[in-house]
């Protein structure tokens, strides 16, 4: 199915549910553009959220993550660091001067990649099923194209699993 919208057509897929990390893969895959934007279905952008995104990609980041938002407008993550343990965990100190800052990891919330670098490192590994790791191990793949970045003025509000069981059939299918 497509449907028009203002700055384009929007396409939308339907697949069968093999997990996150299968559709985001199939999504990228059938996508046009050069650059993709992964948005979690449970996640709302707050106005303005594109722009520094692409920003951030045109001067030279392989990803670029939103800062992510809990739905009352507390840090959820700026970003993922690895602990000494081995686990990884969701900063939530913004960067005081709010520009884009080196992060080893992105939440896969909400992240911008350009298709062709997310194809060429083969996606996401679909054996992390939904999710639990699959953006982590993206994006340290990724640093191999260019840095990874938090971009603290692109904000996306996340009701992280709000959405997780939930059936949806889009009219048509």
């Amino acid at each position: 199915a497509t449907a028009t919208a203002n700055s384009g057509t929007i396409r939308i897929l339907h697949k069968p549910n093999g997990g996150f990390t299968s559709a985001v893969n199939y999504g990228v895959k059938h996508a046009k553009g050069d650059v993709v934007v992964i948005l979690n279905n449970d996640t709302t952008p707050e106005p303005g959220f594109l722009a520094p995104l692409l920003d951030a990609l045109n001067a030279g980041a392989s990803v670029v993550g939103s800062l992510i938002l809990n739905p009352d407008g507390t840090v959820q993550a700026a970003g993922l660091e690895q602990r000494a343990d081995g686990t990884w965990w969701n900063r939530t100190d913004v960067p005081e001067d709010g520009l884009r800052v080196w992060r080893p990891a992105v939440m896969g919330a909400c992240f911008a990649m350009k298709r062709n670098t997310y194809l060429r490192l083969g996606g996401m590994d679909e054996a992390f099923g939904n999710g639990g790791g699959c953006d982590v191990d993206l994006c340290l793949r990724a640093e191999t194209e260019g840095p990874v970045l938090l971009e603290p003025r692109s904000r996306v509000r996340h009701a992280e699993g709000s959405t997780r069981f939930q059936l949806f059939q889009p009219a048509g299918f």
